[in-house]
Order: C-alpha cells, then structure tokens, then sequence
C-alpha cells in the first residue's frame, strides 16, 4: 500500500481535496486532528508539554489550552520548533499503526508541515494544494475569524508553495478557477498507475 502526503499552506484547501479522495473510498489521517487528540491522550507526550510551558499549558478540566501556548509559541520560533519536536514524533508514530491498519491501494496523511518537518521521505509521493495567498488569507479569516496579521503570521511559519513543488510529485490547484475533481481523479489515475499523465 502506498503512503501519499497531501501539503499545502493554510488555507489552501488540504481537507476539501482530501474529502475527494474520501468520496472515492481513500482513507485519510488527518495529522491536525490527530495531534489535539495525543496532546490530550497521551500521557507522555501531555507531561512533556507541561514541562515545556508549564502547567498552563491544560484546563482544570485537563484539556489543552490551545490557545495560552498558541499565544507563547507563535512569538517564539524557537518555542514553536520545540513543541513541534515534541508533537511530530508522537504524530508520526501513530500515523505508522493506523497506517498498517488499512487496506486500500493507497491512503493519505494531511498535514501542513510535512515539508518543514523533514518528513517528506516517509511517503511514496506528496501532493501540494495551493492557492493565490490573497485568497488563502481571506478563506482563514472567514472560517476561523482570525484579523489579517494573525494569518500571515501564520503564513510566514510554513513554507511557501516555491519551496514545496521541490518535495511535491503532484499539484492540485485551488483557486477557484480550477475544477477539483477532474484534478483529484487524474492524480488518482496516476498512482493507482492507469495513467501518465500530469496535468
């Protein structure tokens, strides 16, 4: 079975491609997702955290305080490369067994930061979802309500779309002008390996 990453910068659309992949029977890890269930779940990983920041870093009703260390980290890089030291490795692991788990022909791990994590190596291909940043930044402001600058600090601890075509093996287009499932169907026939072509 083959392992397939799908990356792009926030905003860019990383869930909706990969809800397409859902549709046509393709399982997905959702690293994000994931990531806020370990950092409550995992004891080890949650003693580290508080060792790290501190005992703020949960609620009374032991739930991570997503956003006091959200307000430490995106501060300090250097806080935010160690919390993702901590994090990654634990996400890593549990996306091994879940993948082992599956069956299909291929499944996907959607992640933001497979490329800034040095991670591009554990997958067979990667696919990058982009989008014009102009439009990544209005899709976050609507959806999470953040002001502008919040987002582009956001965008300023990614990679740029340049620097991922490097790792990337396909593209899939975001902007609103560029159908999605025409997109996401052709870079399926390709790994299943029932055509060549890379549009």
């Amino acid at each position: 079975m083959q392992r397939i990453g799908v990356t792009g910068g926030i905003g860019a659309g990383k869930s909706l491609v990969c809800q397409i992949f859902e549709c046509l029977g393709y399982p997905v890890y959702n690293a994000d997702a994931q990531a806020k269930k370990l950092m409550v779940e995992n004891e080890n990983l949650k003693r580290r955290i508080i060792d790290l920041f501190g005992p703020e870093s949960y609620l009374p009703n032991g739930e991570y305080n997503r956003e006091w260390v959200g307000q430490k980290v995106f501060a300090d890089k250097q806080r935010l490369q160690a919390l993702n030291h901590l994090v990654h490795p634990a996400v890593h692991s549990d996306a091994n067994k879940w993948f082992e788990n599956q069956s299909t022909p291929y499944a996907l791990y959607e992640a933001a930061l497979i490329i800034e994590g040095g991670r591009h190596d554990m997958f067979d291909a990667i696919i990058c979802v982009t989008a014009p940043e102009q439009l990544r930044i209005k899709r976050v402001m609507k959806r999470n309500g953040f002001p502008r600058e919040k987002v582009l600090d956001r965008i300023e601890n990614q990679s740029t779309d340049q620097e991922k075509r490097k790792y990337c093996h396909f593209e899939i287009i975001n902007d609103e002008q560029h159908f999605l499932i025409p997109q996401v169907l052709n870079v399926d026939k390709i790994i299943l390996g029932t055509s060549t072509f890379i549009g």
